[in-house]
């Protein structure tokens, strides 16, 4: 003969000692049918003992800011599902305050919520993986100046500063700059280029917003302003500022050791200084093509 049973339930979930009752008892077997059960429910004492549970963390990737610090988040596979429990450290540290991915070392591990005290912590420390990623640095400021037309695509250009560095850190920052063309025009964009190196902090733990980690490209405008074109003498010297007739559409000379040309159109009575800025050579033997521009 044998004893059977729909159900045992504990009064209680959490751990301890608690009544369970034993519901749809039933006889079975080759004497049962000599007994009349007289009871089908019955009333018992037991103990819950903690579960043992193992702590687990993840570690939350974020930009180097000079410190060993880690963010984790506690998590076990252990949980019984729906149970509130929370997991705790004293202290999460990477072993390199560098931009790098490797261990998270957590001391100090503790439950707490509603069901805490349902588990028993196997566990006081863990190793996490985490990553700390170079930080995001960003250029301020910087000018290009206007110029005079003079054909090349040269520019007098003062650098911005480094945004973003770490507490008195800092990079070597170069630069170069030019106009995208030497054509004549007005907001001429001017191409720069920024480059960082080690300085008194290590360039691996900064980057760019950009393809390559360590370049900056960045845009600024400014102006070619055009001239009035002069020929130079045959010695390519250039000549002191002279009066130049205002309303002049065009004011060329062209100057050889034989001839020299003037021609003035549209002129009147007035005049303005000039200044001459750069003589360009011409397919002619012994002639040079000067610009100057009016003050």
């Amino acid at each position: 003969m044998n004893f059977a049973y729909a159900s045992a339930n504990f009064a209680h979930k959490s751990v301890g000692a608690d009544v369970v009752t034993v519901s749809g008892i039933s006889l079975g077997g080759a004497g049962a049918a000599n007994y009349s059960l007289s009871n089908s429910t019955d009333v018992t004492l037991a103990n819950i003992t903690a579960k043992p549970l193992i702590a687990s963390f993840l570690t939350t990737t974020r930009a180097y800011d000079g410190t060993l610090v880690a963010a984790v988040t506690g998590n076990s596979s252990d949980l019984v599902v729906g149970d509130s429990v929370s997991f705790g450290s004293t202290s999460a540290t990477f072993g390199t305050a560098n931009a790098h991915t490797g261990n998270v070392n957590v001391v100090g591990v503790s439950l707490s919520g509603a069901d805490a005290g349902n588990y028993s912590l196997q566990n006081t420390s863990a190793t996490s993986t985490g990553t700390i990623t170079p930080k995001l640095l960003t250029v301020i400021g910087g000018l290009a100046a206007d110029k005079n037309f003079d054909g090349n695509t040269s520019v007098k250009f003062t650098p911005g500063v480094l945004s973003g560095l770490v507490g008195n850190e800092s990079l070597n920052l170069s630069s170069s700059a030019v106009f995208a063309n030497s054509n004549v025009g007005t907001n001429k964009d001017v191409l720069v280029i920024y480059n960082i190196a080690d300085g008194s902090g290590m360039v691996s733990n900064y980057k760019f917003d950009g393809a390559s980690p360590w370049q900056l490209n960045s845009t600024l405008h400014a102006s070619i302003k055009g001239n009035k074109p002069f020929v130079n003498p045959a010695d390519n010297k250039v000549k002191p500022a002279q009066p130049v007739e205002s309303g002049t559409k065009s004011h060329v000379t062209v100057a050889s050791n034989e001839t020299s040309i003037v021609k003035v159109a549209e002129s009147s009575k007035q005049t303005t200084d000039v200044s001459m800025t750069q003589c360009v050579p011409t397919a002619l033997t012994g002639v040079s093509l000067c610009f100057l521009s009016s003050e």
